[in-house]
């Protein structure tokens, strides 16, 4: 028996422009960068495609994309690299079908600019109901994916795609552009230990709190996961083996890239000093409570990486060494190897660096290796966001794999 469904959207975020002279207070309302974020957490085994919208669903999930044109010509897919994909797939076989007989037309060339646009994410939680109960006003989906034959046909084919260019330019285009994964790929001298009983534990016990914070903080959750597993194992109160006094009383501005907005925080022992209500201020006792501590970790990663420009090796070697001592091994890198440490920042693939840690007479001089061993093997990609001069939001990353790995399909 054919069961009916109704859609209700719980939870409705508009997304505007974000303009060149907007303040960061004018940016606090915009949400866009929460919504593709969690977009992008699941896998959908279902798309269904409206007149100009898409909706995503799997067993507990649903997701609606309004716009649809609007998502495309800014590019907002570029920040959805594991959903587009399937939004694609869906797409190329109802337009297959369609156009089957008809002559391929021109598409208008989609822009080139990574910003905000005026389009609507609807994020639904599971909320389905009977038809009785349901709105009389909500067209009924298209069904294009994980058809029982796993074919488009007329009986799922209830409404055609409503578009006035054609898709399949960009999707050629996509193919072979935007859906390739760029992430460079470089090697470093390392065991992978991820499945010891250290890495198990430290997995087990904190993925999910690292995982929240990680995403808040514009981080790829493996790499605090990986250097937590490394500075305690998540057997010791201070899981990110965060130095108070280094940081202590400086303000740590940092933008949410959840709630879209900058936050202030201070690592203090006197809150006396804390000169605004604005700055949430953080004491060594808090630094106990695994979620405080892990969010602070991911906030001086991100501290790290601004000073080694969003070099993501030197960021993890950066957090173990500190600033100054980390600027004494590019320099000396730099001397060394004839590259300026900017030339050096700007290239993901090099950690020549790694060669002349051994100039510090503190920390640990194979910090980045030591926690690269903790890296979840499934999931090698390291990728860091941050926001450039226009408030639009762009990633760096990197792949550092074994190098006993190198020609093993990798």
């Amino acid at each position: 028996m054919k069961r009916a469904y109704h859609f209700f959207f719980d939870d409705e975020i508009v997304c505007k422009i974000i303009e060149k002279d907007r303040s960061e207070k004018e940016l606090e309302g915009n949400k866009v960068f929460r919504a593709l974020s969690r977009i992008d957490e699941y896998d959908y085994s279902s798309i269904r495609i409206l007149s100009n919208s898409v909706i995503l669903s799997n067993s507990n999930r649903m997701v609606k994309i309004n716009d649809f044109d609007q998502f495309l010509e800014h590019r907002l897919y570029t920040y959805l690299p594991n959903t587009f994909p399937q939004i694609k797939k869906g797409i190329a076989k109802l337009q297959k079908e369609k156009h089957k007989n008809e002559p391929i037309k021109n598409i208008k060339k989609i822009g080139i600019k990574a910003t905000a646009a005026a389009f609507a994410i609807v994020l639904l939680a599971t909320a389905y109901t009977n038809e009785k109960n349901g709105s009389k006003d909500m067209p009924e989906p298209i069904l294009i994916e994980k058809t029982s034959d796993d074919k488009i046909t007329e009986e799922n084919i209830m409404k055609p795609i409503s578009v006035d260019n054609d898709y399949q330019d960009m999707l050629d285009e996509l193919e072979n552009k935007e859906i390739k994964d760029e992430t460079e790929v470089t090697t470093l001298s390392y065991t992978a230990n991820r499945d010891s009983k250290k890495g198990n534990y430290a997995y087990d016990n904190y993925y999910d709190i690292v995982e929240s914070y990680a995403t808040k903080w514009g981080i790829s959750p493996n790499i605090p996961m990986a250097m937590l597993t490394q500075e305690s194992g998540g057997m010791e109160k201070n899981l990110m083996q965060i130095q108070f006094s280094s940081w202590e009383g400086e303000e740590l501005k940092v933008y949410d890239f959840v709630d879209g907005e900058y936050k202030t925080y201070m690592l203090t022992s006197d809150s006396s000093k804390v000169s605004t209500p604005e700055i949430t201020y953080i004491t060594p006792k808090d630094l106990e409570n695994p979620k405080t501590n892990i969010s602070i970790g991911c906030i001086l990663i991100r501290k790290s990486a601004e000073h080694m420009n969003f070099h993501i090796g030197a960021t993890i070697q950066c957090y173990n060494f500190g600033v100054n001592n980390m600027n004494k091994v590019l320099e000396k890198t730099a001397t060394e190897s004839g590259v300026s440490v900017e030339n050096l920042l700007n290239d993901q693939k090099n950690l020549d660096f790694v060669n002349y840690t051994n100039i510090i007479d503190a920390g640990d001089p194979n910090y980045l290796s030591n926690v690269m061993q903790y890296m979840d093997e499934e999931n090698q990609r390291m990728a860091i966001k941050y926001l450039d001069s226009d408030n639009n939001v762009c990633e760096v990353s990197v792949k550092i794999i074994p190098e006993n790995n190198v020609g093993l399909g990798h």
